[in-house]
């Protein structure tokens, strides 16, 4: 549309298939998001604090097949952000109370993917940052995306660029080497469905469709803003939000959701590829067993100590196992070395920490 003038272009069979595609994605992100509003609202009512509640976050883990294009790279993508989460909690805040109670500990190294979350997303020229940049340039393409990839981390020792003439990239994730296809890259990242099917959408008689896609309008609504300098109003149309960006910002919310969370790991391994009952693949498990982290995590919780108690609660609740063995007004901490020393817990199996027993 071009002021109230209306021009009409057909579109090629591919341009349909896209087209078509574009519609159903729509329908089942509306209809999600519908959906998760629903069930939220259904659960939590007006009762009691938002806070006060139990998240389950299920994700598959990495994918890598013969051929992986723009949704593989945003799965993978948030492997990575939720694998760095894991590394956080199971590693890094572990050895860090160890530091803080002064206690001799000798750090266990481990794979920190933090250089690869920054290939994807690193402003301003993470894979993601420059996909989205592409594709608000009309005249972009897959390959100038895949150009500016190789020009900025070809130096990078996490990228890898085919030596044959290709429209692939590699990215060395936590979980090993995948290869990307950028063929449809751009257009998949663009997502824009028309104005009319929107408004063909809304038309619907079913009214949940039409409501759906009611609030897409009002989102995508031109609006008017003050001019400072000249006094006038300017029409100004919202910029639609490109797929990695949502995503993105999905994911940032996500773990920032997670971090003020407590939170359990349960990790479930796929016995073999081909879904088949009774059978245990070996190499398939202890491959993700490795990528997962579990063997590193295995190794930290057997050096550790898994147990970490204040002096006084320790105290109050174990001085009944020393009775008159301890003066009166003994301070916490001596109460605490000797219920330790007099029970079963060989001399190396606990330290006295700053603050805490640790055992």
């Amino acid at each position: 549309e071009a002021r109230n003038e209306r021009l009409l272009t057909t579109l090629n069979i591919d341009q349909a298939l896209d087209a078509r595609d574009a519609v159903a994605k729509a329908l089942y992100s509306a209809l999600f998001r519908w959906l998760v509003r629903r069930t939220n609202a259904t659960i939590s009512g007006h009762r009691g604090h938002p806070a006060a509640c139990i998240s389950v976050l299920d994700i598959f883990g990495f994918e890598t097949f013969k051929e992986n294009s723009f949704e593989q790279l945003c799965i993978n993508y948030a492997n990575e952000k939720l694998q760095f989460y894991f590394n956080k909690h199971i590693f890094k805040l572990e050895q860090q109370e160890y530091a803080k109670e002064k206690i001799e500990w000798q750090n266990i190294e481990y794979q920190d993917n933090q250089p690869v979350i920054d290939l994807l997303s690193r402003k301003p020229v993470g894979i993601i940052h420059l996909l989205d940049d592409e594709s608000n340039f009309p005249k972009a393409s897959d390959v100038s995306f895949l150009e500016k990839c190789h020009y900025n981390h070809a130096l990078n020792d996490l990228y890898s660029r085919p030596r044959m003439s290709s429209t692939e990239f590699g990215v060395q994730h936590y979980a090993g080497l995948v290869w990307y296809s950028v063929d449809g890259f751009l257009d998949k990242n663009r997502d824009t469905l028309r104005n009319d099917v929107v408004e063909l959408l809304i038309s619907s008689k079913l009214k949940l469709v039409s409501d759906m896609f009611l609030d897409v309008r009002t989102a995508g609504a031109e609006k008017q803003t003050l001019n400072k300098s000249n006094g006038r109003f300017v029409t100004m149309k919202p910029r639609t939000p490109t797929v990695a960006a949502r995503f993105h910002d999905s994911l940032a919310s996500l773990t920032d959701s997670m971090a003020k969370c407590n939170p359990w790991f349960i990790r479930c391994i796929k016995p073999n590829t081909e879904k088949a009952p009774l059978k245990l693949d070996m190499p398939c498990v202890l491959e993700q067993l490795r990528y997962s982290g579990m063997l590193d995590t295995i190794r930290i919780r057997q050096l550790g100590y898994p147990v970490r108690l204040s002096y006084g609660a320790f105290a109050a609740r174990f001085r009944c196992l020393v009775p008159g063995q301890v003066p009166r007004g003994a301070p916490p901490q001596e109460i605490c070395r000797v219920v330790l020393q007099k029970s079963v817990y060989s001399p190396g199996a606990f330290q006295l920490g700053a603050t805490k027993n640790i055992l």
